[in-house]
């Protein structure tokens, strides 16, 4: 919450949602909100842990954020969003490889998941630069997805 009015303009930019089925935050206040709603860091039925972070590049500039959503299982979700004018900078791909080694040390987690539009293109060649993988459909049967989504996951040794 505390970094709602500098998180807005980033996540506020129409072109960060081609691919994301969800719309701009309306204001900082709606922004505000929403990110309260995560600050326990766990689910309202206590069975998941919620952990966000902002990235900063490497003049403190606000980039993005990375989120990873764990389950009961341990299995975890990773998202990610960047603006657009930090793209291609290696910013995300180093956030988020960071983001999994803190969650694998303090969490003891070892597969996690990325669901990405197919078209998006930049999603799904970053978690291929972290080792991610397309998740055989045996494994993603029981997951729900739309058509046009990518399920990929990383199982660490």
């Amino acid at each position: 919450m505390a970094h709602a009015e500098e998180l807005f303009p980033v996540l506020a930019e129409a072109a960060l949602y081609e691919f994301i089925d969800e719309d701009p935050p309306e204001s900082v206040n709606a922004l505000r909100r929403k990110l309260a709603r995560s600050e326990s860091r766990k689910s309202p039925d206590g069975s998941e842990h919620w952990l966000n972070w902002v990235v900063r590049d490497d003049s403190h500039r606000l980039a993005g954020q990375v989120q990873a959503t764990i389950a009961a299982n341990l299995d975890t979700n990773v998202a990610y969003v960047f603006g657009s004018a930090f793209w291609g900078r290696g910013i995300a791909t180093r956030a988020v490889a960071q983001m999994l080694q803190i969650v694998a040390a303090e969490f003891g987690v070892r597969r996690f998941i990325v669901v990405a539009d197919r078209r998006n293109t930049r999603s799904v060649r970053l978690a291929e630069r972290l080792g991610f993988v397309e998740m055989p459909p045996q494994q993603a049967a029981d997951r729900i997805v739309a058509s046009t989504d990518i399920l990929m996951h990383k199982v660490l040794p």
